[in-house]
């Protein structure tokens, strides 16, 4: 068996992924709907816990928060992990999609909007 030094920090089997929290508001300043503020706050689940027979809230692990900050208007969209900007892009105005992919470690997130 691999050392844990070694394991991967997340693995489908041993620790699943969970979702804390999932929230979508208008953000303009001056019209509400023409900016969009999109925070997603989800975990990976400690293995160790899970090993060690805990549940539930017991086996909260590593937690992050993504969000999108996306204006309709001018097509600017900002993406931040944990504070800290990932991304900035300005696309056509009415442009209705946004898709991103980078990863943390060893795992590889994907936005679709």
């Amino acid at each position: 068996m691999p050392s844990t030094a070694l394991a991967p920090r997340y693995d489908l089997h041993r620790n699943p992924p969970y979702q804390i929290n999932y929230r979508s508001k208008r953000a303009g300043k001056h019209i509400t709907a023409t900016k969009r503020r999109v925070t997603f706050q989800f975990g990976f689940s400690s293995a160790e816990a899970i090993a060690s027979g805990e549940t539930e809230a017991n086996c909260r692990g590593e937690e992050h928060e993504i969000v999108l900050i996306w204006s309709h208007v001018s097509g600017k969209r900002e993406l931040f992990m944990d504070g800290k900007p990932i991304h900035a892009s300005k696309a056509a105005r009415g442009n209705t999609k946004f898709q991103y992919t980078w990863g943390i470690g060893s795992h590889v997130l994907k936005i679709i909007a």
